[in-house]
């Protein structure tokens, strides 16, 4: 208990530095500050069928409803004594609503030998680039998505003492997100 405690007041002792040191940062490089908020609702579920001993289906699904807001203000009035200007921007509001379906196959032939395969899509949540944004410049970007498969084995050998296991994806991207 000692241990689990003592962990997480470093766990958030290293945070509020982050934070504290993450707004020192932006203080310095602008004179306007991002606000952010997000809502998320999530759901998930998943049934498993054992068609025979050897053979399991799966099939899932996962729901997200997203919500974000996005305002830029000005600081730069405040440092003659003035008061903060809200920057207006072109988009300030995003919401999604995605499914994230999988499907997958499991053959276990032996206990030493497993084959399996899965199609699925997936999501990465759209948001706003918070670097410096000019009054009505459009800062949002959309969902990621990625729709693919995976087809492999497990396997072991040798008494156990060595697993060989291979396996190939496929991915398609659509709104791929890239730092730059």
């Amino acid at each position: 208990l000692k241990l689990g405690a003592g962990l997480l007041a470093g766990l958030a002792g290293a945070v509020l530095a982050a934070a504290l040191a993450g707004a020192v940062v932006a203080a310095f490089v602008s004179h306007r500050r991002g606000i952010y908020f997000a809502l998320l609702t999530i759901a998930f579920g998943q049934v498993l069928w054992q068609i025979t001993p050897e053979l399991e289906l799966g099939v899932g699904t996962r729901w997200t409803g997203e919500d974000r807001e996005h305002s830029v203000v000005d600081r730069f009035p405040e440092l003659s004594g003035g008061t903060a200007v809200p920057v207006i921007t072109a988009n300030p509001m995003l919401g999604s609503d995605t499914w994230s379906p999988e499907v997958s196959l499991t053959y276990t032939a032996t206990d030493n030998l497993t084959v399996f395969a899965n199609l699925k899509r997936a999501y990465k949540s759209g948001s706003y680039d918070l670097a410096g944004s000019r009054p009505g410049e459009d800062k949002s970007f959309e969902d990621e998505e990625v729709e693919g498969g995976e087809i492999g084995l497990k396997s072991r050998w040798l008494d156990d003492s060595l697993s060989v296991n291979v396996s190939g994806y496929a991915y398609k991207y659509d709104n791929l997100q890239i730092e730059s």
